[in-house]
């Protein structure tokens, strides 16, 4: 159901967002990717750094304030940097159908993102943390971080295919022990 509400969302965001034109919201999907990777990929650096935020919510609020805090700056670049690419005259229909499809992936990584996020922190505040963690809900969302992250990843010609994954995984893990082996593997492999 929640993922059915979050198809819908982004459908409406993506019907509303045809109005801002190609170049402006795929800059915006590519700046929010960037941002994302960056946010999900640092955040084990910063908790090796201050194991005081070992605990998940500490890492899910540290995770979304970088995501938050770049991509305020990259936008701002993109803006004044790229301020003319972003009056680029397209055709009307691709222009609406392109802003429109980005409109719809920006909101549905948006999305699944706070649904990721609620999870993680939710999975090690109730009773049962293994029904929470083992929910189709937060494998979906959790299944769209890891893509987003991914495809990023994939892109910047990174080696380590799996550590993505690893790290989406390292933010359902409560304990601090995984955590230090998470960053001891990455400090190893770098």
């Amino acid at each position: 159901m929640l993922f059915m509400i979050t198809f819908l969302a982004s459908i409406a965001f993506g019907w509303y967002s045809k109005k801002y034109g190609f170049a402006s919201m795929w800059i915006s999907l590519f700046n929010l990717l960037f941002c994302l990777y960056l946010g999900v990929m640092i955040t084990p650096t910063i908790v090796g750094f201050v194991p005081a935020f070992a605990e998940v919510y500490y890492r899910v609020i540290c995770c979304f304030f970088i995501v938050l805090f770049s991509f305020v700056i990259v936008r701002y670049v993109t803006t004044v940097y790229f301020e003319h690419a972003l009056d680029a005259v397209m055709p009307d229909v691709f222009s609406t159908i392109a802003a429109g499809t980005a409109g719809f992936f920006i909101m549905m990584i948006v999305l699944n993102y706070i649904i990721f996020s609620s999870y993680a922190v939710a999975g090690n505040v109730v009773s049962d943390p293994d029904k929470m963690k083992n929910s189709p809900v937060f494998d979906k969302s959790s299944s769209i971080v890891f893509s987003s992250c991914n495809l990023v990843h994939r892109l910047a010609g990174q080696p380590m295919y799996d550590m993505p994954a690893n790290v989406v995984d390292w933010y359902k893990s409560p304990t601090v022990g995984e955590n230090e082996e998470l960053i001891d593997e990455n400090e190893v492999e770098s």
